[in-house]
C-alpha cells in the first residue's frame, strides 16, 4: 500500500450515516489516522455508532462505542479511597530489611566457610598424616 495515496484519496466521514462535520474530526499522515474530536463525541448518545470512511475508491466501516458520561457521584463511589479495591494484590510483602539482613549473614558466611577452607593445615607429630 502507498500511505501518501490513501491519505490524499481520503473525501470524508460519515457517522451513523450522516456526514460529520470536518470539526469533528482530525487527520493526520500516516496511511490514514482519523481522531474524532472530544466535543464531537459528547454530542452523541450512549451506544454503539458505526463510522463509515470515504476515499476516491470506496469506504471504509467500523463501529465503535461511546459510553454515557459518568456522574459525580458514580466517580465518587468508585475511587479507591471509598471503597476497598477488588484487585489482587501484586508484589512482594516482605519488608526489604529482612532481605538486607538476609543478604548480609550469607555474606559473612560465605566468608567464614572461605576462610576455614584456606588455612594451612598444621602438622603437630613430625610423621602427621595428610
Amino acid at each position: 500500500m502507498n500511505d501518501d495515496k490513501t491519505y490524499k484519496a481520503f473525501k470524508g466521514a460519515k457517522v451513523d450515516g450522516a456526514d460529520a462535520p470536518e470539526s469533528a474530526y482530525a487527520t493526520a499522515e500516516g496511511s490514514l489516522i482519523l481522531s474524532m474530536t472530544t466535543s464531537y463525541l459528547e454530542t452523541l448518545p450512549a451506544g454503539e455508532h458505526k463510522l463509515t470512511v470515504a476515499f476516491e475508491d470506496g469506504e471504509a466501516t467500523a463501529s465503535f462505542t461511546v459510553k454515557a458520561a459518568e456522574t459525580k457521584a458514580a466517580a465518587a463511589a468508585s475511587s479507591p479511597t471509598s471503597s476497598p479495591s477488588k484487585s489482587p494484590k501484586t508484589g512482594d510483602s516482605i519488608p526489604v530489611a529482612l532481605l538486607a539482613a538476609s543478604a548480609v549473614l550469607s555474606a559473612l558466611v560465605l566468608f567464614a566457610a572461605r576462610m576455614r577452607t584456606h588455612q594451612p593445615k598444621r602438622a603437630t607429630t613430625k610423621h602427621a598424616r595428610r
